[in-house]
């Protein structure tokens, strides 16, 4: 088999001269190589048939799905499934076990789609077609920390193990044509990287290859591990469909564009308080949650959230705020270091007694009522049993009722925009037996009618306290001295009339987020971006003001410049359409500036920085991150680190080689912590015609919760 040259020095990326020196003699014995299992195949083309137009067919590797896998897979498959959906298919998994047969299985039309890496020197086959990246990798080897080995020719006469799946085979094959006395060993798909990294510490192999990913680094948390060296170096990550279906990978390259950041999640950094206030940003963890945190006007709000700056405020902190669904979520990210602090409310059984964890103090109280009609009240828990009882959907509410009844009644989960009025209606009406409430809504409901009472007190397992991890407690000090201090101050109390009681009737709308929706999806979908990206942006320029004008000149929604509106071909950028037009037109030709190997959500998060800023800065900055050994191709926690550094010689020398660019950092961790807000709030796709905050007609159920 004859191999191509520009792929062998790819492959042997130099990190040292003696790696040259491998490449070199690697291509001169691979030119004369002859691997059968890698022979040339020719394509048999196939067309789906009818039956099949309902079915998109993924070749993965077998332990793709499984639940012990990589958070990375796990959202590259959640992405996978949706643009199934997207397109209107169902996904049909397709096994395979290493990479040479996923190669083969979609040049034989076993499959329409291969998300499972091919041999390293078929990536660039024509009968191929490669969407967009959706992420970089490269390959490292690992090794204990007194391991002198620093290119492949070491490795010779010790022993290196391998993943059945990697595509790097085909190299480590001719490398042991090579190095005579390299032992490979084929590890099985489904062991875990601390189970590899163990067999390397332990001495049951030498070294062992590894794909990293670049967010996380696993050796760090593995004593007596170090890399030894890179066999490549940063590789695009990319779904690939043969020549016969390249229809596909348009559709795919579509969605990937429009929607890759709606994927994103916070690369984890395990920081203590010290590193947090040395860094400047507190990163908190929380989601929607009644008056505690919400959308007022595509602004979060809410009383744990103004509790939350207040305390970072007080630490001279900047707070970021991530957005999760659910408790599982929400305890994942805070394990992992995706963020710091947990400030919403967690089910008490998950975090009480956990030594991962450590809980405050409970910073305020609001009762669990059930309430029924007085003609048929309910007065004991017995009574419950078979009786249908009504809760605002995702409210804590909802699980405490259902912790209580224990599967002797049935819950059932109301849409947040039903108002409270309609559901005390159908109480009173016998639609259903009784409502769950939280406390402060108790007067306004007994003052709706007669026949409403106040029934039973129901325990509530979600208090409101902040956790964090369990091995910070300079942090967890800090914590419990400010919720102290703060139950004593005024503040607490404006907080909860603001919150609280002003709003205790009413359910925040959640279909709309700017007057001017409809527009940021017309223009978001014709370039390519998620119109939540966009709506968060917007906001972070002009608060959603199409009359705004900086000091420096920009005006209109999107902030732009007149003299780059007009070399855009529009006049009038402080018209709101023109305005949004414009803006996303200028993101979508920075984001194209970047090269195309980067994946599309870290061109967009450069494209914002340049957007602030400007290209040529963010140019310097990542040509800073590489010499500092960053990656340049990613923005948080690599370019806007050395933009870091640039702004600080701004300021200490003013030699002018830094810039006075800090503000794009914040700019893009604001925009960045909203939409993660924006994503989790509305649809990603909504009609431009519904009604901005719809009132069902009549009390519908969604579902019945689960109960027990």
């Amino acid at each position: 088999m004859g191999w191509d040259r520009d792929w062998v020095e790819r492959v042997c990326v130099a990190v040292t001269p003696a790696v040259w020196l491998c490449a070199l003699f690697l291509y001169m014995t691979a030119v004369t190589a002859h691997d059968a299992d890698l022979a040339p195949i020719a394509p048999q083309a196939t067309t789906l048939h009818s039956a099949d137009q309902n079915r998109l067919r993924v070749i993965k590797f077998n332990d793709y799905t499984s639940s012990e896998a990589h958070r990375d897979l796990q959202l590259e498959a959640k992405m996978l499934r949706d643009f199934a959906t997207s397109i209107g298919r169902e996904i049909e998994w397709i096994d395979a076990f290493r990479s040479e047969e996923a190669f083969q299985k979609l040049l034989d039309g076993d499959g329409d789609l291969s998300i499972s890496a091919l041999p390293i020197d078929r990536t660039n086959d024509p009968r191929l077609h490669a969407s967009v990246p959706i992420g970089l990798q490269r390959f490292r080897v690992v090794g204990r920390h007194d391991e002198t080995v620093e290119n492949p020719l070491g490795l010779n006469g010790k022993t290196l193990a391998a993943k059945l799946s990697s595509p790097l085979w085909p190299y480590l094959r001719q490398l042991q044509q090579v190095l005579a006395d390299l032992s490979l060993q084929v590890l099985p798909d489904d062991l875990s990287t601390q189970a590899m990294l163990k067999l390397v510490s332990d001495g049951t192999y030498d070294a062992a290859l590894l794909a990293s990913d670049f967010r996380s680094e696993p050796v760090t948390a593995q004593s007596g591990l170090k890399y030894l060296f890179d066999i490549t170096g940063p590789e695009p990550v990319s779904w690939y469909v043969r020549d016969d279906k390249r229809h596909l990978v348009d559709r795919i390259d579509e969605f990937i564009r429009r929607y890759h950041t709606a994927y994103n999640i916070p690369d984890p950094s395990m920081r203590r308080f010290g590193d947090i206030k040395q860094q400047g940003a507190l990163r908190v963890i929380t989601r929607f949650d009644g008056r505690n945190y919400f959308l007022n006007r595509g602004r979060p709000a809410g009383f744990e959230l103004d509790l939350s700056r207040r305390f970072a405020a007080r630490h001279g902190l900047r707070l970021e705020v991530l957005v999760g669904r659910d408790d599982e979520q929400i305890l994942e990210w805070l394990r992992s270091g995706a963020g710091d602090l947990v400030t919403t409310r967690i089910y008490d059984r998950l975090v009480d007694d956990e030594p991962e964890f450590t809980v405050s103090r409970d910073y305020r109280h609001d009762a669990v009522v059930l309430i029924s009609a007085a003609s048929r009240p309910i007065q004991s828990k017995a009574e419950l049993n078979g009786k249908f009882i009504a809760g605002y959907e995702g409210s804590s509410n909802i699980t405490a009722i259902t912790d209580y009844i224990a599967g002797e009644g049935s819950v059932i989960s109301v849409d947040h925009r039903v108002p409270l009025s309609l559901l005390l209606e159908r109480v009173e009406a016998g639609t259903v037996d009784a409502a769950v409430i939280a406390g402060h809504q108790l007067k306004s409901a007994l003052a709706f009618s007669d026949d409403i009472v106040a029934s039973l007190s129901i325990p509530d397992p979600y208090r409101y306290r902040w956790t964090l991890r369990g091995n910070d407690p300079e942090m967890a000090d800090a914590i419990d001295r400010f919720i102290q201090t703060e139950y004593r101050k005024e503040t607490y109390n404006i907080l909860e009339r603001r919150y609280v009681v002003r709003h205790h009737n009413s359910q925040p709308a959640i279909d709309d987020i700017s007057p001017f929706d409809a527009l940021l999806q017309t223009y978001s979908e014709r370039y390519g971006f998620d119109w939540r990206l966009i709506a968060a942006q917007m906001y972070q320029e002009s608060q959603f003001d199409p009359h705004a004008v900086s000091h420096a000149g920009a005006i209109g929604l999107m902030q732009i410049m007149p003299a780059t509106a007009t070399g855009l071909g529009f006049r009038n950028p402080d018209d709101p359409e023109a305005g949004i037009h414009a803006g996303v037109k200028y993101l979508n030709r920075l984001r194209n500036r970047f090269d195309d190997h980067i994946p599309m959500d870290e061109r967009t998060w450069l494209a914002l920085a340049a957007y602030n800023i400007g290209y040529d800065r963010v140019r310097r900055a990542r040509n800073r991150a590489r010499e500092l050994g960053l990656n340049p191709d990613k923005w948080f926690g690599n370019v806007e680190v050395a933009m870091r550094q640039m702004t600080r010689s701004y300021w200490e020398s003013n030699t002018g080689d830094g810039c006075r660019c800090g503000q794009a950092i914040i700019y893009v961790s604001s925009i960045r912590s909203l939409y993660y807000a924006y994503r989790n709030f509305v649809l990603a796709v909504k009609s431009p015609q519904q009604n901005s905050s719809p009132q069902p007609s009549a009390f519908t159920p969604i579902r019945k919760a689960r109960a027990g």
